[in-house]
């Protein structure tokens, strides 16, 4: 082993690695726009976070691969606060009362 150096794989196989198993998206309608999908930055207003999502979501309508983006984004929690698959996040705050499992008044 003494004089031996080792070989690293290289970006191209350690991408692979990394990528293997998640769904094809390929000719996904968000290519390009990602700021629009993206969380809801903490210092922008809550309506301008809605309006951004809202046009997400309108393009979520018309992407050709929407199913399969829902089944990879069923599969991953930390897609919630992010626009996916046409699935707007839920506002921050606290939740409702039917969601706590309580009963509605």
């Amino acid at each position: 082993m003494r004089g031996q150096t080792r070989r690293e794989a290289g970006p191209v196989a350690l991408l692979s690695e990394i990528l293997r198993g998640t769904a094809s998206l390929s000719g996904a309608a968000c290519v390009g726009s990602a700021e629009l999908f993206d969380p809801r930055d903490p210092h922008e207003d809550a309506i301008g976070g809605y309006r951004r999502h809202f046009a997400a979501a309108q393009v979520c309508r018309r992407c050709p691969v929407i199913d399969a983006c829902r089944e990879w984004a069923d599969g991953d929690r930390k897609q919630a606060q992010s626009v996916t698959a046409g699935r707007v996040p839920k506002p921050p705050g606290r939740p409702r009362r039917s969601e706590k499992g309580g009963s509605a008044a």
